[in-house]
């Protein structure tokens, strides 16, 4: 099998696609993001699975990061991205907040993000950074 050319390539990523799929390996997802998807103006949730592609950076001028857009109600399947890391916005979520999130459809929405103002030091009430929309 190894030393056919086409079929080496085939049977290598094929079985690539099987072991991650049957084998117990998590993914590494670091944290809950927001990323504007599809377009400008629509946000959706994303985990962050590491640093982007060195060729992509370069194009990019500047850092990126590879993310995963779950879809609902099955957040197992989704799209990966490679977004600028200046154009991603932390959530203050955790990764089972944002799965109960998609599995729900958007019906299940976490405290953190339900946009309630908290005070701050000075008394003023302003919300969470990742919710101010004015800075």
């Amino acid at each position: 099998i190894h030393r056919v050319p086409l079929v080496r390539n085939v049977y290598s990523s094929v079985k690539q696609v099987t072991d991650f799929l049957f084998t117990d390996t998590d993914v590494p997802y670091t944290r809950v993001v927001a990323v504007e998807y599809p377009r400008k103006g629509m946000w959706t949730l994303a985990f962050v699975t590491g640093e982007g592609m060195w060729d992509i950076r370069g194009v990019a001028k500047e850092p990126v990061l590879t993310v995963f857009v779950p879809t609902a109600p099955m957040p197992f399947t989704g799209y990966v991205l490679t977004v600028k890391k200046s154009e991603v916005v932390d959530l203050t979520i955790t990764i089972d907040q944002a799965i109960q999130f998609q599995i729900s459809c958007g019906v299940v929405i976490p405290p953190p993000i339900i946009g309630v103002p908290k005070k701050s030091d000075d008394g003023e009430q302003r919300m969470p950074p990742s919710l101010d929309v004015a800075r």
